[in-house]
């Protein structure tokens, strides 16, 4: 068995997983195990504020165990728009008291830096390593 704290897919066989769900939210209430977000390869530069609306479903979700958060470099999406929804969604999260699962690729020095300061948490060497998948 595998267990696999962030995956993009459903789990596969012999696999337990965490589901991040960046669009059709109203999923996280069937089976499973799924975080929630909008993750910067999806983010609507034009309706963004629209796509946090649509999040609110995890205040209610009970399956939706957190959200998922992010920044990438390596993405198309404009930086500074990653940063305004990132610290929207980390607000979000704590409002509703859930917690925030953050995928930070490719996230070094500055940024890093931002991450400490919204988040209140100090990035470990766990944020840097890009496979988050262990053997059970």
């Amino acid at each position: 068995m595998f267990i696999n704290i962030h995956s993009h897919q459903p789990p596969a066989a012999q696999e337990w997983c965490i589901q991040n769900l960046y669009n059709d939210f109203d999923k996280a209430d069937l089976p499973g195990n799924y975080s929630i977000g909008i993750h910067p390869w999806h983010l609507d530069a034009a309706n963004w504020p629209q796509q946090m609306e649509a999040l609110g479903i995890g205040a209610v979700t009970p399956c939706a165990g957190h959200w998922e958060c992010g920044l990438d470099k390596v993405c198309i999406t404009s930086f500074s728009l990653q940063q305004q929804v990132f610290s929207a969604q980390i607000q979000s999260a704590s409002e509703v008291g859930k917690p925030s699962d953050n995928s930070l690729c490719t996230v070094m020095g500055r940024s890093a830096a931002f991450v400490e300061q919204q988040t209140g948490c100090r990035l470990s060497f766990m944020d840097l390593i890009k496979t988050r998948r262990f053997a059970t």
